[in-house]
């Protein structure tokens, strides 16, 4: 039976008012990132593709949110600027999961920790293991009106003792449970919460056996679209749209598959802030899926170039 805390918690989540700015503007306003976290410390300029995925994660009204993605496409960082946010202005329980016990205090120490340390309306509002060593550890944080529960995947009888109207599960393809599907054993937690939030990403590993492949199927399947500097039209950029030179990689660029226009490297952040998120499943609401691959990245390691040259997709 839920106690007296656990009662008021779930109460005040459902009383929540709606939120005025959207997580995007949030995280632009109010996160800095630390040193060692990022290779530009400071205030946050989230590129195009990831704002509206910050923007359904924040947004009450979408249950879920999928995202099939590439490495380093930022979405641990989304997570831990979603998570700080309802610390902040929305306090409720949280239950992060990740797949082994390593990556979970990885993930405080590397990524939760410093964010809230280096962002001043965020500094202090954890609770500290060593001064609550009763309730809080390394992987279990309080704060004023709600909780954060760190879980192993190998580890799920954890979720049993615990609720919450915000699950948040990163690197999915990588988890292997003792029990079954720990995502239904997540999902389960948040059964008493009527607006709860599930939010899952993951690149893929095994295609008939992904998790994240499958989730993705069942949503709203978005793709990201490019916009041609040549004739306006959009498109999916995708490993066939990429030529060179055979022996030249440096000769890289996209052509468009309506005009035939070419995109240099130097024409993708025009490229990507014109861009769009288009559903290809339209017809399926409060599930949005994202997928993204690694060649619309503004990160110099995935450069056409490179690309052209390790095979890089």
């Amino acid at each position: 039976m839920a106690n007296l805390a656990e009662i008021w918690s779930r109460a005040a989540a459902e009383l929540l008012p709606p939120r005025d700015e959207t997580l995007s503007e949030w995280i632009e306003r109010t996160i800095q990132l630390p040193q060692g976290l990022s290779a530009d410390p400071g205030p946050v300029t989230l590129w195009p593709p990831q704002r509206e995925i910050a923007d359904s994660i924040g947004d009450p009204d979408v249950e879920r949110v999928s995202w099939l993605k590439s490495v380093r496409s930022g979405y641990t960082f989304l997570l831990t600027a979603a998570i700080a946010r309802d610390v902040l202005d929305a306090p409720q329980p949280i239950i992060t999961l990740l797949p082994t016990l390593s990556d979970a205090r990885d993930y405080i120490v590397s990524d939760l920790e410093p964010l809230f340390a280096a962002s001043p309306s965020l500094r202090g509002l954890l609770s500290e293991p060593e001064k609550h060593e009763d309730r809080s550890t390394l992987l279990h944080r309080l704060f004023p009106g709600g909780s954060l529960k760190v879980i192993a995947a190998k580890a799920p009888r954890n979720l049993r003792r615990h609720t919450a109207r915000a699950v948040f599960a990163d690197e999915i393809d990588a988890m292997d449970s003792v029990e079954g599907n720990i995502l239904k054993l997540a999902e389960r937690r948040t059964l008493t919460f009527a607006r709860r939030k599930l939010v899952c990403g993951s690149s893929p590993k095994v295609e008939d056996t992904s998790l994240i492949a499958a989730l993705y199927a069942s949503s709203d399947q978005r793709v990201y679209e490019i916009e041609c500097p040549a004739c306006g039209d959009h498109f999916e950029l995708l490993w066939r749209h990429i030529e060179w030179k055979p022996g030249e990689p440096e000769s890289a660029h996209a052509v468009c598959p309506e005009c035939g226009g070419v995109i240099e490297e130097a024409d993708k952040p025009r490229a990507l802030e014109r861009g769009r998120w288009r559903a290809t499943a339209p017809t399926v609401k409060g599930h949005h899926g994202y997928k993204l691959n690694a060649l619309v990245s503004l990160l110099p390691n995935c450069a056409l170039m490179p690309a052209a040259r390790y095979g890089l997709n």
